[in-house]
């Protein structure tokens, strides 16, 4: 990867348990997989503690949270827009806070950059019942997949 580093922005709202949950597969993803990379929790204006929840995490990586007043002319593209904006990454990875990075999400980018542009994705419907009763892990995750 010649040191190239990776923002992982996280655009949320009211999302406070799948949130510590998706950070706890990025901590997966640190330990396992790659390292250079920050995550930016982009919130827009969430009022059931996500921030405050977020801030008493202990992450390996860079965790910047940003909050913005929820209302008009607000949603899920400003938060998009402010984490780009703060992102300090080579590249930049936008996923809604719902959205949890499974045992080959960065692989097949990383073999991809920095020759080429790409934007590739997947989508997979959770059983997050299911979800929240197991930590992360790759292999499990498999089982929450109620639909490709």
């Amino acid at each position: 990867m010649n040191n190239l580093t990776i923002s992982v922005i996280l655009t949320s709202y009211n999302q406070r348990e799948i949130l510590i949950r998706n950070i706890e597969a990025w901590i997966w993803v640190y330990e396992n997989q790659f390292k250079d990379f920050e995550i930016i929790v982009a919130d827009d204006g969430s009022d059931d503690g996500t921030i405050e929840a977020l801030e008493k995490l202990d992450t390996p990586f860079e965790l910047k949270l940003h909050t913005h007043p929820h209302g008009k002319d607000r949603g899920c593209a400003k938060s998009k827009n402010i984490g780009i904006d703060i992102a300090d990454g080579d590249y930049i990875f936008v996923f809604d806070g719902d959205t949890l990075p499974g045992k080959d999400t960065l692989p097949p980018f990383l073999k991809l950059l920095p020759t080429e542009d790409c934007l590739m994705g997947l989508r997979y419907r959770f059983d997050f019942d299911k979800f929240k009763l197991h930590p992360y892990s790759p292999s499990w995750i498999e089982e929450c997949i109620t639909r490709k």
